[in-house]
């Protein structure tokens, strides 16, 4: 249990603002987030698409036919071709060779 009110923390990322307010305990005293209100709103910014892939240079009529993959703009088609890339690395192959000899059933 507490007896004195906790000191106000500094920001855990930019360590120059003090963080913010988050409410009360139960034993009354302020309690404090990890974030200053700047670092906060930083974390939660929503990036904007471009108006074209970065890959292949499709310049789309809406927007949804692009999306936003690991902070670049990638139309849905280049989206597909790296999809299928990655999976195609990552596929496990077996090279078994069977021996008739030594087969027991």
């Amino acid at each position: 249990m507490l007896t004195q009110p906790p000191i106000r923390p500094m920001c855990k990322e930019c360590r120059e603002l003090p963080a913010r307010p988050s409410g009360r305990s139960v034993s009354g005293y302020q309690r404090w987030h990890t974030l200053c209100s700047h670092c906060a709103k930083l974390k939660y910014v929503r990036k904007k698409k471009d108006v074209s892939c970065s890959v292949c240079g499709f310049v789309a009529v809406d927007s949804c036919q692009l999306c936003f993959v690991d902070s670049v703009t990638v139309c849905q088609n280049c989206n597909a071709l790296s999809l299928k890339a990655k999976r195609q690395r990552t596929e496990l192959t077996v090279d078994a060779t069977v021996d008739w000899n030594n087969l027991r059933l």
